[in-house]
């Protein structure tokens, strides 16, 4: 059995299986945190290439919730995940271990994905670091953080960034907020879907950098391993540029100045309630009057680190129109501009 480890700003992670390949395109998703050993672990998850599983789900257990994706069933302090026949998980609390069982190796690769950054998030949260749903790029002392819905240009602005500019790369689409305030990078793979504006791109990365996942719900990614781009992940500045990008359905990009009480709006979407963060219900919700009175402290440590955000940044919002190149240049200009 093969085993890997990874260090997410001191959430340790030990991942064994015999199922090398999963383990492969694991090392790929999360290179930039990858360690060779560690004595003691946050998570050990174990993988395992099996057929046959449903065996392992207690019998005549009522289910706790069900969701597009999974049955979830709370039993003996373990938490069984049935991604219907096609999968199982089975996360044990007392030990903070998971076992994770399927056929199919991308449904093995997503899920531990999931489950990791899941676990890490809210352990993260507890010890103040925090996620923003966004992407973020790095000019000497000053950052850029865009937020934008799903499926709203986040990626291709970040891509546009990597392709057209020599600036430092924070997260293509969750950086780390400190209880500062403070920006942290949180590099992790890129994933693009099929789509010919993205060709070019794909063309200019080595192949053994490139692999892909055919996720259940949202279909086939190419996805990139961000190691390709090591060099361009640089310490962050102490100033922030916060845009919150709202789609318009004609005409061009316009750039407009934002209140901070307005911003503290589009946080609380973002970053202090979290939509749009890998944050899988099965595992981040424990369903136990202690785990609620966590998530509390969670929102007020969210709370806080945006308001501290806030006051150490300038805040806009960005008209974005259909012309991707115009949003574009309108960002690069703005953070390219050491009058702000």
């Amino acid at each position: 059995m093969k085993h890997i480890y990874f260090d997410f700003y001191n959430f340790i992670v030990s991942i064994s299986s015999e199922k090398y390949d999963v383990l492969d395109l694991l090392e790929k998703d999360f290179k930039h945190f990858q360690i060779k050993e560690c004595k003691k672990s946050n998570l050990k998850l174990t993988v395992y290439e099996e057929e046959k599983y449903q065996h392992l789900i207690p019998d005549n257990v009522i289910a706790t919730k069900q969701s597009f994706n999974s049955i979830t069933y709370d039993h003996d302090k373990k938490r069984f995940n049935d991604y219907y026949n096609e999968a199982l998980s089975i996360y044990d609390y007392e030990c903070n271990s998971c076992e994770i069982y399927s056929k199919n190796e991308s449904l093995l690769h997503e899920i531990s994905y999931l489950v990791i950054l899941s676990k890490q998030g809210k352990w993260s949260d507890l010890n103040r670091l925090h996620k923003i749903h966004a992407m973020g790029v790095t000019n000497g002392d000053q950052n850029l953080i865009l937020m934008m819905p799903m499926k709203g240009g986040k990626t291709t602005s970040f891509i546009k960034f990597i392709q057209e500019t020599k600036l430092g790369l924070i997260s293509d689409d969750t950086p780390m907020i400190d209880k500062n305030g403070r920006i942290n990078i949180f590099p992790i793979r890129i994933g693009v879907e099929p789509k010919k504006y993205y060709d070019d791109f794909l063309k200019s990365i080595d192949s053994q950098h490139l692999y892909s996942l055919n996720r259940r719900e949202y279909g086939q990614k190419t996805l990139i391993d961000l190691s390709f781009f090591k060099n361009r992940f640089i310490q962050t500045g102490s100033q922030t540029l916060l845009v919150q990008g709202i789609r318009k359905s004609s005409g061009g990009p316009k750039l407009n100045k934002c209140s901070k009480f307005k911003m503290l709006k589009h946080l609380l979407v973002n970053m202090i309630v979290g939509f749009g963060l890998p944050m899988v219900i099965e595992y981040f919700i424990e369903n136990t009057l202690k785990d609620h009175l966590k998530n509390i402290k969670i929102f007020y440590f969210r709370l806080m680190a945006s308001l501290r955000l806030l006051n150490k940044s300038k805040c806009f919002e960005i008209e974005v129109s259909k012309d991707i190149d115009a949003n574009f240049n309108i960002l690069r200009k703005l953070i390219s501009d050491k009058s702000l």
